[in-house]
């Protein structure tokens, strides 16, 4: 969830405003606020691969956490490529 949210509002900035990384970088803050006392503020497969080689997170768990962010990305991708989706902004027509 966290990660199709990151992906929502983060994505939102248009990408030749130079606003877009302080937006992402707002956006990431708010979301592992968000999430923190869920899932640790994870929303990256890498830092979950990287808890899981240290051993800070058991091997099943770490398996099915990046699982589950791989899979949510996809869809908030989707999502975010199908204009016509309830999660797209909706543009007025002129």
């Amino acid at each position: 969830m966290g990660t199709l949210l990151f992906q929502i509002f983060g994505g939102a900035a248009p990408p030749k405003d130079t606003t877009a990384p302080a937006a992402n970088g707002f956006a990431l803050v708010a979301v592992v606020y968000a999430f923190c006392n869920i899932s640790g503020g994870q929303l990256n497969p890498a830092v979950t691969f990287a808890l899981t080689c240290t051993g800070h997170m058991a091997v099943w768990k770490g398996c099915c956490y990046a699982a589950a962010q791989v899979r949510v990305a996809s869809f908030s991708c989707a999502e975010r490529k199908n204009k016509k989706g309830a999660l797209a902004r909706r543009r007025p027509k002129k």
